[in-house]
């Protein structure tokens, strides 16, 4: 007995250098094992370790003979019940903020793309009050004009913010407003670029800012140099600043090719970051491939997309199909960026990520609060 547990020993110590057992040599298996250490020792990446907002477009601007054109008619929501209800749908798919032009209920056919100027902030506010009882979502919009209508002069982005500020009685109807940095900031011969001047964006983002309105830059990547110079070198900004990438959208057409679009995209991302590490990103993203950007957009960590019916006419870069409203675009999203690990902010968590706050009188917002649970 004592011989043969000796010879068992021998035989044990020979194992762990080289022999073979049921599933291998014991060295192999040991190096495999580190092999395998390796990679469940790997630290985490942090890259879309944040909360994602979704801002859903609704009803766009699109008029609706487009719609017809393709055969649906029912296209773009034109009444207050219609437009309420798109913005419901679309915050119960994911969405924690809205983006709408404002349909006049009285235009003829869903012809008409938006409300008079007169009456723009009158519907917005109908539709949010109405929205409001249900949900809860920021509104970021555009609130501008150009000074003079005939000369195109520069931007005027405190009257018609005021106007909104002032039928709220704080924020409740505008909590972002776009700062757009369109064609040639230089230039007043590009028509709606020419509104957008140092002077203009100089003049309104104080305003802004100092009524808890937080300045949405619509980068166009192009005029970033302009944009940094004129305006975040100045100082003239003061809070961290937000940046929505335009990608095949409003003039910014780059976007069209595979696989130039996703490298333009991270490039832009990447220039936006390392130029200004401290602020928030978002990607407002257009044409026949706006899912395939969102998507990249979202692996690349981007606080925002905006998805809808705003430039986002197809569903699918590759198929001639149409998007048949702005929460189809909301819930394929907001299952991509789940599938991704990626969670959806809430409105209160957007507007933490964004630097928002509300401003309305605590009563207010009791009341707000109770409707929302």
């Amino acid at each position: 007995m004592t011989r043969k547990t000796a010879a068992q020993k021998v035989k044990a110590n020979a194992l762990a250098v080289n022999e073979l057992t049921s599933t291998g040599r014991t060295d192999v298996e040991r190096m495999m094992q580190e092999m395998v250490d390796e990679v469940l020792h790997e630290p985490k990446i942090p890259t879309m370790g944040k909360k994602l907002i979704i801002e859903a477009s609704t009803p766009g601007h699109y008029p609706g003979l487009l719609w017809e054109s393709v055969r649906q008619n029912d296209m773009p929501p034109t009444s207050i019940e219609e437009q309420v209800a798109a913005i419901i749908a679309c915050v119960k798919a994911g969405a924690a903020a809205i983006h709408t032009h404002p349909r006049d209920p009285g235009a003829p056919r869903r012809y008409q793309a938006r409300v008079s100027r007169g009456k723009a902030a009158s519907v917005l506010a109908e539709i949010l009050d109405g929205v409001y009882q249900k949900a809860d979502v920021i509104p970021l919009n555009h609130a501008w004009h150009p000074k003079n209508w005939v000369d195109l002069a520069d931007a005027d982005f405190i009257e018609p913010t005021k106007e909104l500020l002032d039928l709220g009685k704080g924020n409740k109807y505008i909590q972002g407003n776009i700062i757009p940095t369109w064609v040639n900031p230089r230039s007043r011969g590009g028509l709606l670029s020419s509104w957008f001047s140092a002077a203009s964006l100089k003049e309104g983002i104080p305003y802004l800012e100092k009524n808890h309105v937080k300045p949405l830059i619509a980068l166009h990547a192009d005029h970033f140099v302009w944009f940094k110079e004129n305006i975040l070198d100045t100082g003239i900004l003061k809070t961290r600043p937000h940046f929505n990438i335009q990608e095949g959208k409003h003039g910014v057409n780059r976007s069209f090719a595979d696989p130039a679009s996703h490298l333009n995209l991270i490039a832009t991302v990447e220039a936006v970051k390392k130029a200004v590490p401290d602020c928030t990103l978002g990607i407002h993203a257009g044409g026949r491939n706006w899912m395939p950007m969102t998507v990249l957009a979202i692996m690349l960590g981007v606080d925002l997309v905006r998805v809808g019916i705003e430039d986002q006419f197809w569903a699918y870069p590759h198929k001639d199909e149409y998007i048949k409203g702005a929460v189809e675009s909301v819930e394929r999203v907001a299952a991509i960026a789940k599938a991704l690990g990626r969670d959806l902010a809430t409105a209160d968590e957007a507007r933490k990520i964004l630097g928002i706050r509300l401003t309305r009188t605590p009563a207010r917002r009791e009341a707000y609060a109770s409707s929302y649970a």
